[in-house]
């Protein structure tokens, strides 16, 4: 049993497993929103996708708690705060509450928290482990719900709500760099580039590169409401 929860750290980013889970969760994401958005009468959907967040907000939560029962426990990494562990429980509340405000604003921040990871993932271990499972779940699950959302719901942004959530995110950012000073930690990466290879790897040095994801969060979120717009009329 411990195999599946102490830190081995063998995941290779790029390697087979990483192609596999993409493809295998991408293949999943897209039937089911492929048959669910045929349907005459798609809120029939939200409460199973209420059910399936509420899931991962719990698989995601579980994480401090079997790191603190195998002693593995580390207040610098190991609390919940990084953004995409926030993100299933306010998409779930998002979701529940049928706010199509919050879902985009929700959804915004998993575009720009969830994908990237998908593609340069920081996860360390491999298949069956629970941290791998974790991982791909929620980020997959997350971006799941965003597309479904938009496809299926058709809970569409707007350019509006596009500024406003990023204005909301540098709100939470403000706060959760005075929480780093606090535990001299770096969730959101708000102090320091990740360890492993990733995205933010090619920007910028710190700080320089937060003013880099601060234009590319703008585009990205003006170009999503762009594109959506457009395969809407379509």
């Amino acid at each position: 049993m411990n195999a599946y929860f102490l830190d081995r750290h063998n995941f290779a980013p790029f390697g087979i497993e990483h192609w596999l889970m993409v493809t295998a969760y991408s293949f999943v994401a897209i039937y089911l929103i492929y048959y669910c958005q045929k349907s005459a009468n798609p809120q029939q959907y939200r409460r199973p996708l209420i059910w399936f967040l509420g899931f991962i907000t719990l698989l995601q939560l579980a994480k401090p708690f079997i790191r603190l029962h195998y002693g593995m426990f580390d207040i610098k990494d190991d609390l919940p705060f990084h953004l995409c562990n926030m993100l299933p429980l306010l998409m779930w509340v998002a979701v529940a509450s049928g706010s199509r405000f919050w879902f985009s604003v929700v959804s915004f921040w998993i575009i720009i928290g969830t994908t990237q990871s998908l593609i340069t993932p920081t996860v360390t271990e491999t298949f069956p482990h629970y941290e791998s499972i974790r991982y791909w779940t929620v980020h997959f699950g997350l971006t799941f719900t965003a597309l479904f959302g938009w496809i299926v719901f058709k809970w569409l942004p707007s350019y509006k709500v596009a500024l406003q959530s990023l204005l909301l995110l540098n709100v939470m950012a403000l706060g959760m760099y005075m929480i780093n000073l606090g535990l001299d930690s770096n969730y959101w990466y708000l102090r320091g580039k990740p360890a492993e290879d990733t995205a933010l790897s090619v920007l910028w040095p710190w700080p320089y590169y937060l003013l880099q994801l601060e234009a590319i969060a703008l585009l990205s979120f003006l170009a999503l409401v762009a594109i959506i717009k457009k395969l809407n009329k379509n």
